[in-house]
């Protein structure tokens, strides 16, 4: 919630353009222009390179999954609940299945999904200045590397036991 918050608030115009494009889709994955994704730690942006490159050859477009977000139609939304398995990372796994099942999949890369977690705990949307600093901040840990790391792994592994389920 708190992206889309920072997004309202710092690009309402765009927001409300996305949300008016995903109500023609089956699924709309939203994903960061180059300039928001450069807003983000490089923890993030290089480890979701890995997951971006590999399911955008497998979606055969571009797509930002890393982003997390997403806007789905009731038909869509139907088949995930009834074809997808409870997990935490299903940013690759939904749509695997709906690309597998023959939905039609749309991308539309924004700059309001720039780096939010800058935000926490303030009043008001970090400016550039602070993403920065945070952002270097959150690159100088370890952990932080290798917590993004874990987590590119399960989000592939999830998008792949997706096709794997096809295949069966």
């Amino acid at each position: 919630m708190d992206r889309l918050l920072r997004w309202v608030e710092t690009r309402p115009d765009e927001w409300q353009q996305t949300v008016a494009t995903v109500q023609q889709q089956d699924c709309l994955i939203i994903g960061r222009s180059a300039q928001a994704l450069a807003t983000h730690p490089q923890a993030l942006q290089q480890t979701e390179q890995i997951i971006n490159t590999l399911f955008s050859h497998l979606l055969d477009q571009t797509v930002d999954l890393g982003g997390g977000s997403r806007g789905y139609n009731r038909q869509a939304v139907e088949y995930l609940l009834a074809h997808s398995t409870p997990g935490p990372w299903a940013d690759a796994q939904w749509p695997m299945l709906l690309h597998q099942a023959g939905f039609r999949l749309n991308y539309q890369a924004v700059d309001g999904l720039d780096w939010e977690s800058a935000d926490r705990h303030r009043a008001q949307a970090a400016d550039a200045e602070l993403q920065r600093t945070l952002a270097a901040a959150y690159n100088a840990d370890p952990k932080h590397w290798t917590r993004r790391v874990q987590i590119a792994l399960e989000i592939i592994q999830a998008g792949l036991a997706a096709t794997e389920e096809k295949n069966k």
